[in-house]
């Protein structure tokens, strides 16, 4: 049975970039539903930033936090949201990384009698949340403010940017690093107790998408996670897609990666782009086989998860240098 709708206020969405999804940002609970709330209220329409207004009585009714919550700590979460920022990772055609960190506000203001935030987005936010074409995040805000740990909702979010696909990968030192969390649970079985599985547990019962996961090892060390995404009424992936149990260890130079849907290169490939640019591409079967013929020769042995979205950024690189 569908979920119901939040207390019948209507339904807004957040629209965000790819790369703000996977972006580092270190944001408390309330923080995180705020900077969802404001992002919601931002128009497709609009060409610049003009000055958004939320109101705390309205964020209580769609979220799981009661009024003390927020209207205690109003003053503190603008001067929080004031001073964030987000680090963005970067990399050249020449395989330079460049990390740059961009302030999320240039105005935020907490009317305390009213209970409203008032908020405007800095100029530099604009490629991630302005004009969004291909590349980008949606999902209903109601999710994410019903969400109780500020870990499920950054695991929601990097799910629902791939939910199309049906499955995501990430290493584990990414993961750790989109989360915050690179000096805490050291131990990848405290990992996956203290974060994985209760997201998981929450994100199952509280919004429109369910997960389950594997774990990818080099020897005994976990390197990556691929995480299967379905949708909130359809049955569960096998067991055999299921979470791996530490004791379960594969042998160097191999994967869990056995199960799940057969990633199409082209498809990653496409997703990001506009009908004008995909329309301007006459070589596609082309660049296709010289990126997987790439891929495989940068990434021998490993799950055609791994080359897939590889040849898909080596896809991108060819074409945008022709």
């Amino acid at each position: 049975m569908p979920r119901q709708k939040s207390l019948q206020l209507p339904e807004k969405r957040v629209v965000k970039a790819n790369r703000m999804v996977r972006a580092k940002v270190k944001l408390t609970k309330l923080e995180q539903q705020v900077l969802a709330a404001l992002i919601a209220e931002v128009s497709k329409e609009d060409s610049r930033f003009r000055l958004l207004q939320i109101r705390v009585r309205d964020l209580i009714r769609r979220s799981s936090s009661n009024s003390e919550d927020f209207f205690s700590r109003g003053k503190e979460i603008c001067r929080s949201l004031l001073d964030a920022s987000i680090e963005i990772q970067v990399e050249g055609n020449d395989g330079e990384r460049t990390y740059s960190g961009v302030n999320l506000f240039s105005r935020c203001d907490y009317v305390e009698g009213k209970g409203l935030i008032k908020a405007r987005f800095a100029q530099d936010m604009e490629p991630f949340l302005l004009g969004l074409e291909g590349r980008f995040t949606m999902y209903l805000l109601q999710f994410i403010l019903q969400l109780d740990r500020r870990y499920s909702m950054r695991i929601y979010e990097l799910l629902k940017m791939r939910e199309w696909l049906g499955t995501f990968e990430i290493s584990v030192q990414e993961f750790r690093e989109i989360l915050g969390l690179e000096n805490k649970y050291d131990s990848f079985s405290h990992l996956r107790k203290f974060v994985i599985e209760p997201s998981r547990k929450e994100i199952g019962k509280k919004t429109d998408i369910q997960f389950t996961y594997r774990v990818e090892r080099d020897g005994r060390t976990p390197t990556n996670l691929r995480f299967y995404v379905h949708e909130e009424g359809r049955d569960k992936f096998p067991d055999s897609a299921s979470q791996v149990d530490d004791d379960q260890i594969e042998k160097p130079g191999e994967t869990t990666d056995t199960t799940g849907p057969k990633l199409d290169v082209r498809d990653i490939f496409l997703k990001g782009l506009s009908q004008e640019q995909i329309g301007s591409i006459n070589n596609l079967d082309e660049l296709e086989e010289e990126a997987i013929r790439r891929a495989r020769k940068e990434n021998p042995n490993r799950s055609w998860t791994v080359i897939a979205y590889t040849a898909a950024k080596i896809m991108e690189d060819l074409w945008r240098g022709q």
